[in-house]
């Protein structure tokens, strides 16, 4: 009889302990599907603004918004776009994001 006291109490223990394993992995997996598609939101709404910027003057050192130089434009998509802060000249954006170390042609936005 006790045998099988400790053998329920045994299995009802790794019950909860993996229900309580498998809960908290669909919490991370929700959590990682809600961060990807806000990342994915993100990269498009970066895009969007930019594109929006197709045909505007070039004009050296200009932060928009009615004209740009290079810098100037991606300083102010990503400011504008999603809140995010980056330098404003190109020689202090090199040393800012991610190396990219792939072909053009796998490139994705982001």
């Amino acid at each position: 009889m006790k045998f099988k006291k400790s053998l329920a109490k045994v299995v009802a223990a790794v019950s909860l302990a993996f229900a309580g394993f498998v809960a908290v992995n669909t919490v991370n997996t929700q959590n990682n599907t809600v961060q990807a598609a806000s990342k994915t939101s993100q990269r498009n709404k970066v895009v969007s603004l930019a594109k929006k910027q197709v045909g505007k003057r070039y004009v050296y050192g200009a932060t928009g918004p009615n004209a740009f130089d290079c810098s100037g434009l991606t300083s102010y998509v990503y400011s504008h776009a999603i809140g995010k802060y980056i330098s404003r000249t190109t020689y202090s954006q090199v040393y800012q994001g991610k190396t990219v170390k792939v072909s053009t042609a796998s490139l994705k936005k982001g």
